[in-house]
């Protein structure tokens, strides 16, 4: 007996769908039409540009396209893009080619009885005939036997045979008809347009949701301001930096240890051996610093009047640590996984971890916030429960973003075209409930790092420019340009009104960290 897993969008189908054949127009009694587009992703498409191209007033493949239609850069027309759906007035419409097909032996199919929304076992002699109406999802499809209308699965086609030994070539119909950018109304072939230049393929947020692009700004913003920044010489490879309450903590990756130095002048307090590559690094308001030394696999802790000691060990590689007064979040790879990877959830008094189950691909950067913890595999993004590090959903993301970011008024990241740091231009806003990109700024040259505090987005590029973006909407609040030429930004912690910024320029191999006072604007 065959056996059938029913999905819940067939189910929205079947209660959306007219049950029965309705010829119109060009199309005779051996098209199926239907209300739908089908598909486990259907079509649809995303504008490139601002486009006109010219529709019909009927949905007839015969009729002339007379009317012309505008259709605005950005825009998603796909039944799953319910803003959109509702702004122009979208209805879809499908006419789809009736194919018969023969029983080759006999069998008995679960179906599901679309009037009386039941699954029944039908019993099939050899030779029964059958009519092939429409396709679902998933390998749901409807068909009719004997007057009646059910879905069916892959079973049933495994059990049959095109009728006459052939399958038609004829192609299904998709028409949708739309309100135009320019009023105009009318119906929209889609085999009119697609994989024409313009029209991309319609931008997923996840699976059952389709959304709008939004297109990057552009305007240059203010003149650039020049400030004088100041250059302290410090040991080589410096990464992370944070600011105890006191006084600053940066990561000296290539010595294996944290650095204390004075905030005012960069005049060394401590040095703290804690492992092998230091990298990422996370201070509370207790006056506690935690830095993840990436090749030993831990977690040190170098409280403000204690001793410092390993917090914890790592599963394996890591690289990337967020947290905040009371937890801490790191990335960790599994490299005898197949580069896969998982989030460590990680007490920062006790050193107590959980972990998240493996993720499905290599992760970059993660941020926390919005009771979340979000990690970025360059083209998606994981979004994860902050406590119990369950999975919330998997977020696709338009180009190759890597910097993360948050603050209360979203999440921040650089994005490119690929996984070159030379093409990372766009500082992007993703809404931190949804994960929908909520806003876009195209910059001219390279994002080298990029930080938030709670009124500010700073993006650091490699020629000396600092542009500092409102978190609301990304617009240029002030353009800075440094006096120091070109350098790396490795990161950048903003502190009341100064910048220290982290970068391996400096004196012969060493290093400096880079003091930017009066940024605000």
């Amino acid at each position: 007996m065959g056996t059938r897993i029913f999905c819940k969008f067939c189910q929205a189908l079947l209660l959306a769908a007219a049950l029965f054949p309705a010829p119109a127009l060009a199309y005779d009694a051996t098209w199926y039409k239907t209300d739908f587009w089908s598909g486990e992703y259907p079509q649809g498409f995303t504008l490139k540009q601002d486009m006109m191209t010219q529709i019909r007033t009927e949905h007839d493949p015969k009729a002339p396209r007379d009317i012309a239609c505008t259709m605005e850069n950005g825009s998603t027309y796909h039944p799953w893009n319910g803003e959109r759906v509702k702004s122009s007035n979208l209805e879809f419409l499908s006419f789809v080619p009736i194919e018969t097909y023969v029983i080759k032996a006999p069998i008995k199919v679960t179906l599901h009885d679309e009037q009386t929304k039941s699954d029944v076992t039908v019993p099939f002699k050899q030779g029964d005939e059958w009519t092939y109406l429409t396709y679902y999802a998933e390998g749901s499809f409807r068909m009719k036997f004997q007057d009646k209308v059910y879905a069916a699965e892959q079973d049933l086609l495994e059990a049959s045979r095109e009728k006459d030994g052939k399958k038609s070539d004829r192609q299904d119909h998709e028409w949708m008809k739309l309100t135009c950018a320019n009023g105009a109304t009318g119906w929209l072939l889609m085999s009119d347009v697609q994989g024409h230049p313009g029209y991309d393929g319609p931008k997923y947020v996840e699976y059952g949701l389709a959304v709008d692009k939004v297109i990057a700004a552009t305007d240059p913003g203010p003149a650039p301001v020049k400030l004088k920044a100041i250059k302290w010489p410090v040991g080589k490879w410096p990464e992370g930096i944070v600011h105890d309450g006191k006084t600053l903590w940066y990561a000296e990756a290539a010595r294996r240890r944290i650095v204390q130095i004075n905030s005012s002048n960069g005049r060394v307090i401590k040095r703290v051996k804690v492992g092998r590559y230091p990298s990422a690094m996370v201070a509370n308001k207790e006056g506690s610093v935690f830095a993840l030394a990436i090749y030993s696999d831990l977690v040190w802790v170098q409280p403000r009047k204690e001793p410092g000691k390993r917090l914890t060990k790592l599963p394996d590689y890591s690289v990337d640590m967020v947290g905040d007064d009371e937890t801490l979040w790191v990335i960790s790879q599994l490299t005898k996984q197949d580069n896969k990877e998982l989030v460590v959830r990680i007490d920062q008094k006790s050193g107590k971890s959980t972990k998240s189950e493996p993720l499905a691909g290599q992760g970059f950067n993660l941020t926390q916030g919005f009771g979340k913890v979000w990690v970025s595999h360059g083209d998606y993004m994981s979004v994860l429960d902050a406590k119990t590090l369950g999975d919330i959903r998997d977020i696709p993301l338009d180009g190759f973003m890597f910097h993360l970011k948050a603050n209360k008024h979203g999440v921040f990241t650089s994005a490119g075209n690929d996984r070159s740091r030379e093409t990372m231009i766009s500082v992007v806003k993703l809404d931190g409930e949804t994960g929908r990109e909520a806003a876009r700024r195209d910059l001219p040259v390279p994002v080298f790092s990029l930080a938030v505090d709670d009124d500010h987005v700073l993006a650091a590029s490699g020629e000396g420019r600092i542009w500092v973006l409102s978190p609301k909407d990304l617009s240029i609040q002030r353009v800075i340009e440094l006096n120091v030429g070109k350098f790396e930004p490795f990161t950048i912690l903003p502190r009341d009104n100064t910048l220290y910024i982290t970068t391996y320029k400096g004196r012969g191999k060493n290093g400096s960290v880079v003091v930017v006072k009066d940024w605000r604007p």
